[in-house]
């Protein structure tokens, strides 16, 4: 049985029935309203339960998915805002998710603030993955290398990518994008990365965070390439840990044009115990043999100056290096 079958509700059992099931007299335009958000509310939870009962996991029922969000947009006929915080989006991971929380399922209804508790989980933003590029296309950028880093994997998720969301299922792509799921833009994907690492991530979480950042932008630089620069706020490795990229400089081991040579043969040349210099020190970029920079140092090099990692001497006190 569809899910259409499981919710039939038309004009003429709401004009009778209240949300509570009780005859309702004399109905006005307002209470008819809310007999409608009563039926979407119990398509959503409908719709929810049937997404229960499909297979997820490692090996998802890809058929009986693309089916169920086929059938959804007509299903709901309203929009997608009563899926609100239900658990109907199959992704990448092999969960299923809920998609935003925070729509007001009846907007006339004052919104109620509160502090967030501390530990509590904060649900991961969600978006549709990138259309599969044509052949050619930058092809030593697999899909793949974009998928949530393990370490991000509770700020993030991607809606599956196995099921067809820019062919059979564009309808209901664009149906849950009212809401429910963020359409892919590179630009937003890396201001969320950059919300996440500047609030308190760990190690792990702000390199996994670089890194994933780096492919973003490496794969749009064949199609409408991202303008990185120091309003992301990404953090970089240094030998003191991590840093905002604004606070480092390149060191001897990137190429002879970032001056981190001229800056290590200052230091060497220098007394030990200077303090400015060892304050300094600190600030340099971890080398490119660090697990964070795997190969392509120059494409890391344009991306590290674009986040704002200054030259090797450009910011020393140092009269010979300006």
């Amino acid at each position: 049985m569809s899910m259409v079958a499981s919710c039939r509700v038309g004009p003429a059992p709401i004009s009778s029935v209240s949300c509570l099931g009780e005859p309702t007299a004399l109905p006005s335009s307002q209470a008819l309203t809310s007999q409608w958000r009563c039926a979407a509310r119990e398509c959503a939870r409908i719709a929810a339960s049937v997404a229960g009962t499909l297979r997820a996991g490692r090996r998802p029922a890809i058929t009986q998915w693309t089916a169920f969000y086929r059938d959804l947009p007509a299903f709901m006929k309203e929009g997608p805002e009563m899926l609100s915080g239900l658990p109907v989006i199959l992704c990448d991971d092999g969960t299923v998710r809920a998609g935003r929380a925070d729509i007001q399922p009846q907007p006339e209804l004052p919104r109620v603030r509160r502090r967030r508790r501390k530990g509590e989980q904060v649900e991961p933003s969600l978006f549709f993955p990138p259309a599969t590029r044509q052949a050619g296309e930058n092809d030593e950028i697999p899909l793949e290398q974009l998928s949530v880093p393990a370490p991000l994997a509770a700020h993030f998720a991607f809606a599956a990518n196995t099921l067809p969301w820019q062919g059979e299922l564009r309808e209901a792509r664009e149906f849950l994008e009212r809401g429910q799921v963020s359409a892919y833009d590179g630009e937003t994907v890396l201001s969320r990365i950059s919300q996440v690492v500047n609030t308190g991530a760990s190690v792990e979480e702000a390199l996994a965070g670089l890194r994933w950042a780096f492919a973003i932008w490496r794969r749009a630089q064949s199609t409408r390439s991202i303008k990185v620069d120091a309003s992301y706020r990404l953090l970089v490795p240094t030998a003191d840990g991590m840093i905002r990229a604004t606070d480092a400089v390149f060191s001897e081991t990137w190429p002879e044009e970032l001056l981190g040579r001229r800056l290590n043969a200052l230091f060497s040349a220098a007394p030990p115990d200077v303090a400015d210099f060892a304050a300094y020190r600190k600030r340099l970029l971890a080398p490119t043999s660090h697990r964070a920079f795997k190969g392509q140092t120059a494409l890391w090099a344009e991306f590290l100056r674009g986040l704002g990692v200054g030259l090797g001497c450009e910011r020393s006190l140092c009269p010979r290096c300006r």
